[in-house]
């Protein structure tokens, strides 16, 4: 499996994916809480400039790194192209952690759809989990996407992990 992700520096990771189309479907899939689920986490809220959601991540066949959950604040929405949130994590106690910000930006290239996925204002010690975490959420898109069958998360993510602690060293 290769990895794309790139460090920008030791707060940003930027991922750059050809997806099969169209836009509007792999938009809907950033956007639609029943897609999300299939290959991010499950999704509920405003979909809109100021909106406010929340992505909760259970154990499942596709995730088990355990339960978490994430809030946002939608700050970019501009159908089927545009998607940046704020990030916040709760800690097992409900504490948020320091926000960070996601974001999507789609374009069409013939019969396939490219995302750029940057996640910034992560903190330094987070940087391998979170490129590891995304490039995993990232290869599950594109399976459904695709129509591809998908390993577990874990055998996914583990190696994935390895290199981008790997990286960050660098």
């Amino acid at each position: 499996m290769s990895y794309d992700g790139v460090f920008l520096d030791n707060s940003t990771v930027r991922f750059e994916r050809l997806l099969p189309g169209p836009i509007e479907r792999v938009w809907n899939y950033l956007t639609k809480s029943e897609y999300l689920e299939t290959w991010l986490a499950g999704a509920k809220g405003d979909w809109r400039p100021g909106g406010e959601i929340t992505l909760a991540f259970t154990f499942s066949a596709q995730d088990e790194c355990g339960d978490s959950s994430c809030k946002g604040v939608i700050q970019d929405y501009d159908p089927p192209r545009l998607l940046s949130y704020n990030w916040t994590e709760l800690d097992p106690a409900g504490k948020a952690k320091p926000a960070s910000i996601v974001r999507f930006e789609l374009s069409p290239e013939g019969d396939e759809v490219r995302l750029v996925l940057t996640h910034r204002k992560l903190a330094a010690d987070e940087m391998p989990g979170f490129g590891a975490g995304w490039d995993s959420h990232l290869h599950y898109l594109a399976a459904r996407l695709g129509g591809e069958p998908v390993k577990t998360f874990s055998e996914v993510f583990q190696p994935a992990l390895k290199h981008y602690a790997t990286l960050a060293k660098q």
